[in-house]
C-alpha cells in the first residue's frame, strides 16, 4: 500500500535464499493505493520456476509503503512476516523484505 500521497514506483527483486538477485520488476502505485499481485504476476524472466523458489521478494520504493504477504498452497493460507531490512539502506529508498518462499 501507498502510505503517501503521490504516486510511487516500486522495484521488487526476486532474490535466492543466498541473496543473488535473479529477476527485478517495476510497477507504478497510484497516491495511497493498493495492488494485490502473485509472483507470477510481475513482468519478469519467465525462466524462473515460481512453484519451486526458495528466497527472498524484496520491494523498494522512494516513499512510504506498507505490505501483507499471503503464501498460499492446496488447502493452506499463511501470512507472513513483513520486515525492514536487517541492515541500514543508504540510499534514499525505502525497503521491505519478504520472508522465504517455499
Amino acid at each position: 500500500m501507498n502510505l503517501e500521497e503521490k504516486q510511487l514506483t516500486l522495484t521488487a527483486d526476486l532474490l535466492t535464499s543466498d541473496g543473488t538477485q535473479l529477476d527485478s520488476a517495476q510497477l507504478s502505485l497510484d497516491p495511497l493505493g493498493h495492488v494485490a499481485m502473485y509472483l507470477d504476476q510481475f513482468d519478469g524472466d519467465e525462466s524462473i520456476d515460481l512453484n519451486r523458489f526458495e528466497g527472498l521478494l524484496r520491494v523498494r520504493s522512494d516513499g512510504s509503503i506498507s505490505a501483507t504477504f499471503i503464501h498460499t498452497r492446496p488447502r493452506q493460507l499463511a501470512t507472513m512476516p513483513v520486515a525492514p531490512p536487517r541492515t541500514p539502506v543508504r540510499t534514499n529508498s525505502r525497503q521491505i523484505n519478504f520472508v522465504s518462499c517455499t
